[in-house]
């Protein structure tokens, strides 16, 4: 018996049918004038001699471990609360009120905490070509970039998408930690995926910002840890890769050589070595 993996079981249905009446959303929130907007974003995609789409993921997402075949679809997805035949409802992900409801939610629960995997907003016909250029110029876009960024800060989430009936965005905001999230300076990777005419699927890029989501809430979970005799300094914000610190300096590779993995049966997150027994970032998931 043939095992399919999660692309492929997503490929299998890559696009849905949309009914488009071609009405078109605008966006002005008043609370969302106090971010600043996008400017630049580095973008991802790419269209080929084929006239289709293309997507790079490898360059800015952490690449896809152990658990992401054989256990993200089964445990994972049931876990995240996302979207539905209808309007997901809001849920609280914090005991933090949050005023400014964002459209969806991704999150997942592990004993008494919830973290926050990725948010999205749904719009009509408003995304423009801006995203793909890499140059936010016009009005509207530049508007709605401050509420992305707005609803990212708000829910602590750095991967944010946007979905407009015929184009997809996929944002990460590179922030080391969470005010960076409002920093007009902070790199924002891009992803622009259209439904027709793409080599990757809606639900595959969803899947990989989700993937992602997923890692750095995994990071959030874990309780204070030593690998090889040295304890992590920080962690990434928008990976929840651990920092470590050796001759002053910080990296995110560890000082002797450890390599972090996934436990393919349980989904903990681990730290290998040719030579030394392995040890354990987190407890397991699944």
């Amino acid at each position: 018996m043939s095992i399919n993996t999660a692309q492929q079981l997503i490929l299998q249905h890559s696009t849905n049918p949309v009914n488009n009446p071609g009405y078109e959303t605008r966006t002005d929130k008043a609370w969302a004038r106090a971010y600043k907007p996008i400017k630049k974003v580095t973008s991802h995609t790419m269209a080929g001699a084929d006239g289709r789409t293309y997507a790079d993921f490898e360059d800015a997402i952490l690449p896809l471990q152990a658990d992401d075949e054989s256990r993200f679809r089964q445990g994972l997805c049931r876990r995240i609360a996302g979207i539905g035949g209808s309007r997901p409802k809001q849920t609280p992900i914090s005991e933090e009120n949050i005023a400014e409801n964002v459209d969806c939610v991704f999150s997942v629960r592990m004993g008494n905490t919830r973290r926050t995997v990725a948010i999205g907003e749904m719009k009509r016909n408003l995304l423009e070509e801006d995203w793909q250029d890499g140059t936010i110029v016009s009005a509207s876009q530049k508007k709605l970039s401050q509420e992305l960024r707005g609803y990212a800060y708000k829910y602590r989430c750095p991967q944010v998408f946007c979905f407009d009936g015929s184009l997809l965005i996929l944002l990460q905001f590179r922030a080391y930690r969470l005010e960076s999230l409002k920093d007009e300076a902070c790199p924002v990777d891009c992803w622009t995926i259209p439904i027709e005419g793409s080599s990757c699927s809606l639900w595959y890029g969803l899947y990989r910002l989700l993937a992602q989501g997923w890692r750095r809430c995994q990071g959030e979970f874990a309780s204070p840890f030593t690998v090889g005799g040295f304890v992590p300094c920080s962690r990434e914000f928008y990976t929840g890769l651990p920092i470590w610190e050796i001759n002053g300096g910080r990296q995110n590779s560890h000082p002797t050589g450890y390599q972090r993995a996934v436990h393919n049966e349980n989904g903990a997150l681990i730290w290998t070595h040719n030579v030394n027994p392995t040890e354990w970032e987190t407890g397991a998931f699944w």
